[in-house]
């Protein structure tokens, strides 16, 4: 997504609601629903933290990777306010 769609994306998110994606990808040429919801719950909420990750989260992240192994959708859950998606 380039930042004018991501601009477009958040306007039409605004007017929709975060629900109508097959909808909302009919004002975003080249973008499927799907795409227009993945890029909206794992980049744009505004409840994310998309900034560069605190020596805490760090620590924590090599804690999880030691107890339970390289499975981000466990992992994950230790953290609030991040993404699911693996970036």
């Amino acid at each position: 997504f380039s930042p004018e769609e991501d601009t477009q994306l958040r306007k039409l998110i605004e007017i929709q609601g975060p629900k109508k994606w097959d909808q909302i990808a009919l004002s975003m040429p080249g973008r499927t629903g799907r795409q227009c919801r993945d890029r909206f719950n794992n980049y744009l909420e505004p409840s994310l933290t998309n900034g560069p990750w605190t020596l805490e989260e760090d620590i924590l992240l090599e804690q999880k990777v030691y107890e339970v192994g390289q499975h981000w959708n466990k992992i994950a859950k230790f953290f609030r306010g991040r993404s699911t998606n693996k970036k």
